[in-house]
């Protein structure tokens, strides 16, 4: 296929085109345990970090609620 543009032809590619290899049998698997590691690392990790950030709030809440205003019987602040 020649380039209108600059009227240059896929030389190149074409030589390119003859050292094709085919990849072995379980590169395909490989590859995808290799994602479905990362992936498995990554919500590990993402979880982890949620759990903190709910045990914090939760901290905090509590402490919140031991040291907050008191309340009389109407429902009024002191």
């Amino acid at each position: 296929m020649a380039d209108e543009a600059t009227g240059q032809t896929d030389g190149p590619i074409e030589e390119l085109r003859g050292l094709e290899e085919q990849p072995a049998d379980d590169f395909f698997g490989r590859v995808q345990r290799s994602v479905e590691r990362r992936q498995l690392a990554s919500d590990t990790l993402d979880l982890s970090w949620t759990v903190v950030q709910v045990m914090v709030l939760e901290a905090l809440e509590v402490i919140f609620h031991a040291f907050g205003r008191k309340r009389n019987k109407e429902g009024e602040g002191r």
